[in-house]
């Protein structure tokens, strides 16, 4: 039997917080976890059709067709700005709120320096939230990396 710290093993694993999220067997099986500035056809597809803006990766936040945040990421742009869950967007930029609206104040936001501001309702009452958010749009994807698939071929390699 090898020695080994499992005590901090397990505290890294359970406690820590890291940004990038444990992609290793991904990796191994040929496969990366990139950030891209559009989402894979059929999410998009299914976000598009369902008027919902997934904007996880660069606002930090997931809103309803009626503009209600479903969840926002804490030490996100959305979650720095004020906004929580529960907070149901009426405007963006000064225009009523749509998924499509967001994802163009995103858009336009690139490279400039202005904050998108978002007007939501919390408690019944409307409240201006500036987000200073500059990167565009960004998704997630898994794409072959190029490096053989080792954990499928030895799954099915013959005994």
């Amino acid at each position: 039997m090898q020695a080994y710290d499992w005590g901090s093993f397990w505290r890294a694993r359970l406690d820590g917080l890291t940004e990038k999220p444990p992609t290793a067997g991904l990796e191994a099986a040929g496969y990366d976890y990139i950030t891209q500035e559009t989402m894979m056809a059929d999410e998009a597809a299914s976000i598009e059709r369902n008027h919902l803006a997934e904007m996880y990766h660069s606002l930090g936040l997931f809103a309803m067709a009626d503009g209600t945040l479903r969840d926002v990421w804490v030490g996100s742009p959305a979650y720095a700005a004020g906004l929580g869950p529960g907070d149901k967007l009426t405007m963006v930029n000064g225009e009523k709120y749509s998924a499509e609206g967001l994802s163009k104040a995103v858009k336009e936001a690139k490279g400039s320096t202005a904050a998108i501001t978002l007007t939501a309702e919390r408690n019944g009452e409307s409240q201006t939230f500036s987000v200073n958010y500059h990167g565009g749009e960004k998704y997630v994807a898994i794409v072959r990396n190029g490096r053989p698939d080792v954990l499928t071929e030895e799954i099915l390699r013959a005994r």
